[in-house]
C-alpha cells in the first residue's frame, strides 16, 4: 500500500469542470472508474458530454497499476482508500454537492461493493456492466425511525447481452428490500461494453433527482 500511495500522490486524474462553471456554487461531482486495462482518459472521453449537459465535475482517475496497455484496480483496500482521497481533495478545492460514484466491468464492481462499504460517500452508484456478487459487501443498514436515510441510490446499467446481466436481477431484488432507491436499464443489443452518452446521461438525471 505504501508505494500505491506514493503513486497515488503524485498522479494527476483527468478532472473537466462543466461549461459556465461557478466555484462558488454547490456542484455535483461524479468519479469515474474504469475497467482491466483501461484508463482514467478513456472514462473521461466517455462521461464527458453526460457529466456537462448536467452540470456536474467529472473525475477520472487511473487505477495506477500496470494491466495491458492500462491499469487495473488489483486491491480492492487500494481502490477505496484512492477514491476517498480523490473525494476529500475534490471537496478541498471546490464547492461539493451531490457525489455519484460510476463505473465500468472492474470499476463497476468496485462501485458495487464501494457503494455498500462507504455508504455515507456516495449519494448515487452508477455501476456499468458491472458483476454484482452478493458477499463481495453487506448491505448498509437502514437508518433508525425518524432518521434521514443517507444510503445510497444506485443506477444499475447494464448490456442485454453482456454475460452478467442476471447478477443485476439479484442487486435489484436485494437493494430494493433494504429499502434503498434502485432502478435497473438493459440496454438492448449491447453486450459487455460502455453504452451510448445519452443512455449515461440518463443515468446521472435519475440519478440527481
Amino acid at each position: 500500500m505504501g508505494a500505491f500511495r506514493e503513486a497515488a500522490e503524485e498522479a494527476e486524474p483527468v478532472v473537466v469542470l462543466p461549461r459556465g462553471f461557478d466555484s462558488s456554487e454547490p456542484t455535483p461531482l461524479v468519479i469515474a472508474l474504469h475497467g482491466t486495462g483501461g484508463t482514467g482518459r478513456e472514462m473521461a472521453r466517455a462521461w464527458r458530454g453526460a457529466a456537462r449537459r448536467v452540470g456536474a465535475i467529472l473525475v477520472a482517475p487511473d487505477a495506477l497499476r500496470p494491466s495491458g496497455n492500462g491499469y487495473a484496480w488489483v486491491f480492492r483496500d487500494e481502490s477505496e482508500w484512492y477514491v476517498e482521497k480523490l473525494i476529500a481533495e475534490m471537496r478541498e478545492e471546490y464547492a461539493i454537492g451531490e457525489v455519484v460514484l460510476v463505473g465500468f466491468s472492474q470499476g463497476a464492481n468496485i462501485a458495487l461493493a464501494m457503494g455498500r462499504s462507504h455508504p455515507e460517500l456516495f449519494d448515487a452508484v452508477v455501476p456499468v456492466c458491472g458483476h454484482w456478487e452478493a458477499d463481495a459487501a453487506g448491505l448498509p443498514e437502514a437508518p433508525a425511525e425518524g432518521e434521514e436515510d443517507d444510503r445510497p441510490a444506485w443506477y444499475l446499467l447494464i448490456g442485454e447481452r453482456d454475460p452478467w446481466q442476471a447478477t443485476y436481477d439479484e442487486a435489484e431484488e436485494l437493494l430494493g428490500a433494504a429499502g434503498m432507491r434502485v432502478s435497473v436499464e438493459k440496454v438492448r443489443g449491447l453486450g459487455h461494453a460502455m453504452p451510448r452518452d445519452r443512455v449515461l446521461e440518463g443515468a446521472l438525471r435519475w440519478c440527481l433527482e
